[in-house]
């Protein structure tokens, strides 16, 4: 299953987010022995580099190292310059011999681009030049209409969703403060092995017959307590228990609560169903194949996200009111 393929058909932001999370996450149950999976399903109708970039950009991940510690691994003869040089020709073909200058061929520009600290301005510095009006100018125009039609025939550059900060966790990160997820992965990981277990886990969650949600949800109307850092959550898990909320309505209680809305909705949920991608693989990959797992308990995505909502929404107002942060 892919979700470069097509477009989600829904026209529910709530609906496309969890079609789309269903192509990305990982695909794999729980497994007794240790075997391998491509986290990269998702984009393998990819051509190879715009299937990274697009993968790394969904998972928040970095597709390669930096240039700088590229030319770090070749000082440190990790990079082959006999290796540099065949895969320069390579990309070059016909033209790699080529005399530029005396005693310059096309081939050796390249390579002593590649592994030289020529380039010393990056993205951000061009572009403040260019807007302070202190970048350099040329009086060739030929030279100048030249470059850009070279530089437009060169491979073209996925770019990245912008929107980075995706989630109130992410937020609170980038103004130096706790990281929520510790907690509610914490507690995610502790339910959902008693849930998922087939015979390995110390205890079983009662009730599971029933659900994730449902069973999470009355274990803490029996008493259970949430982790310090979600407290105020065994609240809310009563009031979902007693009055049998559905998953679905739980989610959007819980975006109304967080005060996502509108266009927020799509990239805020898929951003949390990615979370923590192992486990929420392994809750949709049971909703859909449950022959995996055919003495296991009901399984569906949609339960998982609406106890983790249950747990972070608690966990983001603890940590706003513990920084100063209104969360009105």
């Amino acid at each position: 299953m892919s979700a470069g393929h097509a477009h989600p058909p829904s026209d529910d932001p709530f609906e496309r987010a969890l079609t789309v999370a269903r192509g990305i996450l990982p695909d794999q149950g729980p497994i007794g022995v240790f075997i391998h999976h491509n986290t990269l399903h998702a984009f393998q109708h990819l051509p190879f580099h715009e299937g990274v970039q697009a993968g790394a950009d969904a998972l928040g991940a970095r597709p390669y190292l930096s240039l700088a510690e590229f030319r770090a691994a070749q000082r440190a003869g990790r990079i082959a310059d006999v290796d540099i040089r065949c895969e320069i020709d390579k990309a070059l073909g016909a033209h790699a011999s080529e005399t530029l200058v005396p005693g310059l061929s096309r081939a050796e520009l390249w390579r002593l681009l590649m592994i030289g600290d020529w380039d010393t301005d990056d993205a951000a510095g061009l572009a403040f030049a260019l807007g302070a009006g202190t970048a350099g100018t040329t009086l060739d125009d030929p030279l100048w209409m030249a470059c850009l039609t070279r530089v437009r025939r060169g491979p073209a550059l996925v770019r990245p969703d912008e929107r980075r900060i995706r989630r109130h966790r992410d937020v609170l990160m980038e103004l130096g403060d706790v990281d929520t997820d510790t907690a509610v992965h914490g507690e995610l990981i502790r339910l959902g092995s008693g849930f998922l277990d087939q015979g390995q886990a110390h205890a079983v969650i009662p009730g599971r017959e029933r659900g994730f949600l449902r069973a999470v949800t009355a274990m803490y109307r029996d008493g259970a307590t949430a982790p310090r850092d979600c407290r105020g959550a065994e609240a809310s898990m009563r009031a979902v228990c007693e009055r049998e909320t559905s998953a679905e309505d739980v989610i959007r209680d819980s975006l109304e609560a967080l005060g996502v809305r509108g266009e927020s909705v799509e990239p805020f949920l898929l951003a949390t169903a990615l979370a923590l991608p192992g486990w929420g693989g392994m809750f949709s990959r049971l909703e859909r194949h449950p022959e995996d797992n055919p003495d296991g308990p009901p399984v569906t995505l949609v339960d998982f996200l609406a106890v983790r909502l249950l747990l972070e929404r608690h966990a983001v107002e603890r940590a706003c009111k513990s920084a100063g942060v209104s969360t009105e």
